[in-house]
């Protein structure tokens, strides 16, 4: 069970990937080299603490209840957060970057996060309680 969430969690980083591939080209192409640069650190602030919470959450030797569950979602979307804003305070701080190709990337990283259930739920019907792909 927890291999088949695994394998949508990594197609969440994917998206984001894409999106994210997506918004660096467009900066590249309107602005220059450190606007595609921030639009990748941007979003990169966003996708490496997503990877972090995927690979705790969807551990497949691990055996859980619902209340671990539900206590192992909540720790790690916290630490996600966390990880998250320290990797912008750090960015900000210590690299020459465009802002707005920054926030644009990092926007287009959680964008694809709140669009994915979206795809999965119509894709395995999950909204219709079929529980199976589309027909």
């Amino acid at each position: 069970m927890f291999k088949h969430h695994l394998a949508i969690g990594y197609k969440l980083i994917i998206t984001q990937l894409i999106l994210l591939s997506i918004a660096a080209g467009v900066a590249l192409f309107i602005s220059d080299w450190r606007g595609f640069i921030s639009v990748l650190l941007g979003g990169g602030a966003w996708i490496i603490p997503s990877l972090y919470f995927v690979h705790k959450l969807f551990k497949p030797e691990t055996v859980r209840d619902l209340q671990a569950l539900s206590k192992d979602f909540l720790l790690g979307e916290g630490v996600k957060l966390l990880l998250s804003a320290v990797l912008i305070v750090f960015i900000l701080f210590f690299v020459s970057i465009k802002t707005l190709s920054f926030l644009s990337g990092y926007v287009a990283a959680i964008t694809a996060s709140f669009l994915m259930p979206f795809w999965v739920s119509s894709r395995f019907g999950f909204a219709t309680g079929q529980g199976g792909a589309k027909k």
